[in-house]
């Protein structure tokens, strides 16, 4: 909620420890709004902790009214599409994190609690994973990983195949496509872009509308533009379908920040198909990961525990262990205690 001594409370009344730290700041240069960073000391890095507290000395607002007037002050890189904290409104997803050994940040008016360092990995974790069986949330972060690639990559892989690599498809749906664009007198780009702009504008007027209408409203909006289109002869169907398809396995990311960041690249694949086909897909593919490889979220690499050399930690990031072999500390988060380890 807005009010911070009921937060700090429902993070209390999880983590009934004496590990747990509150530290109080001030943010705002009029305002004076009042902040805790939460953290556990037998844990977290220390220096995370007071890299957060110089941080939050720095934002040059009056008030603190927004997640922005925090985030766009604090992060690494601010420039970057992709989040670098986590932001949540539940009490349990925020003390999974805490007690992983990030640093916590609640802002006294504002209802979510942030996490940082934000790693890519842990944008695609959410709590009902330990409340599943493990084999069942192993499953189910694959498969959220797979609609990742699906979700980026199909629109720009269908622009691709349509124009430059015809000879990939099998010869039964190679025809098929032909022939239901014969009729349509748009290029297969030119289709692909149009319908993702759709599909944005049907998912912002939702969101917009009253909660009672708003779903109902851009679903059936969808089907109509899409049945109307196709009907008119504007678009293909295979389009609808890559679009639809795309659309909804996007709806599986569960952060809004990340999902936001996704739907950008989605539309910079498009364009690097049209340039390049599969050759401009995949250097578009390089790109990106090069780009968040390069990320770090207070001094922590962005793509931990992907770009270390332990296995372990690389498939912890895919599979679920059960519960008597969960690790709550990531070593990413604490080189104290790897050091430790190696010595």
């Amino acid at each position: 909620v807005e009010i911070l001594k009921t937060n700090t409370m429902l993070v209390r009344r999880k983590i009934k420890s004496s590990s747990l730290k509150f530290k109080q700041v001030y943010i705002g240069e009029q305002a004076k709004t009042m902040a805790v960073i939460v953290y556990m000391e037998d844990y977290t890095d220390m220096s995370l902790v007071e890299e957060m507290e110089r941080r939050l000395q720095n934002p040059q607002t009056d008030v603190v009214l927004s997640a922005a007037s925090i985030e766009e002050y604090i992060e690494d890189r601010p420039k970057t599409p992709f989040p670098q904290m986590l932001r949540t409104e539940r009490p349990d997803r925020f003390c999974m994190n805490i007690l992983e050994g990030r640093v916590g940040l609640i802002v006294d008016g504002l209802p979510m609690g942030y996490m940082a360092p934000g790693t890519f990995s842990q944008f695609y974790k959410v709590p009902e994973d330990i409340a599943n069986h493990f084999i069942v949330a192993s499953i189910m972060t694959v498969m959220r990983y797979l609609a990742l690639v699906i979700t980026v990559l199909l629109p720009g892989f269908y622009v691709a195949v349509a124009m430059y690599h015809q000879e990939m498809l099998p010869t039964k749906l190679l025809l098929s496509i032909i022939s239901s664009r014969q009729a349509v007198p748009f290029p297969a780009a030119l289709e692909i872009i149009a319908m993702l702009a759709a599909f944005e504008l049907l998912q912002e007027a939702g969101l917009r509308m009253p909660n009672t209408i708003g779903t109902t409203v851009s679903i059936l909006g969808a089907l109509i533009v899409g049945q109307a289109a196709v009907d008119a002869k504007v678009v293909s169907p295979i389009v609808v379908i890559v679009i639809a398809l795309a659309g909804i396995v996007g709806y599986t990311v569960p952060d809004q920040d990340m999902s936001a960041a996704l739907r950008i690249f989605r539309f910079i694949f498009v364009l690097a198909a049209i340039v390049g086909g599969l050759y401009g897909l995949v250097i578009a593919g390089v790109l990106m990961i090069c780009h968040m490889c390069s990320i770090e979220s207070f001094g922590v690499s962005y793509m931990e525990p992907f770009s270390g050399d332990r296995w372990r930690d690389k498939l912890r990031a895919f599979l679920r262990l059960p519960v008597k072999k969960t690790e709550h500390l990531k070593p990413e988060l604490n080189p104290r205690e790897e050091k430790d380890e190696t010595d």
